[in-house]
């Protein structure tokens, strides 16, 4: 079973918390079929903020 990543984590690795990611990705769901589609549009979007591990 996957753990709950911490938001205090998430700050400290992107500079944002869950709200600011989880209101993009929501998003970019919309136009994506797959879980790699939503993935891959996060991390080039906004690959100054995300390491490949955080997209």
């Amino acid at each position: 079973m996957a753990r709950e990543i911490s938001e205090a984590a998430m700050v400290n690795a992107t500079g944002h918390g869950k709200e600011h990611w989880y209101s993009i990705i929501e998003e970019l769901a919309k136009s994506a079929s797959e879980r790699k589609e939503i993935t891959m549009g996060l991390w080039k979007a906004h690959d100054e903020q995300l390491s490949p591990w955080w997209a």
